[in-house]
């Protein structure tokens, strides 16, 4: 009888044991894993604060270095880039610095067009990136409609081609637009730009690469042919540069001379089903 006592008192005392280490070690989980959340959540509210501070700094950069009505800028230089663009470096004439710029958004221009009644105003995509000591436009010289070939030619590009040199003084606003790319925090993204339409989302894909994005980037540039294809080795160089970059050039109707491959990626149209076969 006693060795019975003895043999419960035992399994009692055994059991009792498990139950404080299974205790002990279920606190210890716990702990831990409130730990690791602890730290994932720390880790989130910083991202998220310094998220915020860098949009506070970019807004205060912007409004100090704003302004009002229009300024004086200089061409510093006019570049041929091929396929009737024409990009154009434009430099304060005060020498103030230049505020910062979403990526993706535009100037407005007021030009003094000979024969016109009024001056002209024009709003034209900034095609570079942020920068603090000049702004670039690549401005596409619209020709009369194909259905209407005695109809003049488009009236501001025109006249920038053809009357806006290196060292003249043009009448510009400060950069304006809700279409741009919130650069602030780092997410995967598709940019898509056709013909002319590059201009903005190479000012988002510069940016992107400036600002070191890690995430995946696709950028889908569609136009007929080499001929239109403008800026075709500096979209090679980042594509080259960036592994996380991918360029993917599409021609609608290549001409002989152009070879897939080398010239281009896909010929189709840029569109759906397109970004379900490469995506």
């Amino acid at each position: 009888m006693g060795e019975i006592i003895q043999l419960v008192a035992l399994v009692v005392l055994v059991a009792s044991l498990a139950y404080v280490l299974l205790l002990i070690f279920g606190n210890f989980r716990i702990q831990n894993a409130t730990v690791v959340s602890a730290e994932a959540e720390s880790q989130f509210f910083r991202t998220q604060i310094a998220e915020i501070m860098d949009r506070r700094q970019i807004i205060k950069a912007q409004d100090e270095t704003s302004w009002q009505g229009f300024r004086k800028f200089k061409v510093e230089r006019k570049f041929p880039e091929g396929g009737g663009i024409c990009s154009f470096y434009l430099h304060p004439h005060d020498d103030r610095p230049l505020p910062f710029f979403e990526p993706g958004q535009y100037l407005t221009f007021k030009l003094d067009i000979p024969n016109q009644k009024k001056q002209t105003i024009r709003c034209y995509s900034l095609s570079d990136q942020p920068l603090s000591d000049y702004y670039r436009v690549s401005i596409k010289k619209i020709p009369p409609p194909k259905d209407n070939p005695d109809a003049p030619p488009g009236l501001g590009s025109s006249f920038f081609h053809d009357n806006i040199n290196e060292g003249d003084i043009i009448d510009v606003k400060a950069p304006a637009g809700q279409f741009f790319l919130d650069v602030t925090k780092p997410h995967p993204v598709v940019l898509i730009g056709g013909g002319i339409g590059l201009t903005p989302v190479l000012s988002m894909l510069k940016e992107v690469v400036t600002r070191e994005w890690r995430t995946e980037v696709w950028f889908f540039y569609g136009v007929s042919n080499g001929g239109e294809h403008i800026m075709k080795e500096h979209l090679k160089e980042l594509a080259e540069k960036f592994d996380n970059v991918k360029v993917r050039i599409v021609y609608s109707r290549p001409k002989d001379e152009d070879v897939e491959g080398v010239d281009y990626d896909i010929k189709g149209r840029v569109g759906v089903e397109m970004f379900k076969e490469v995506l």
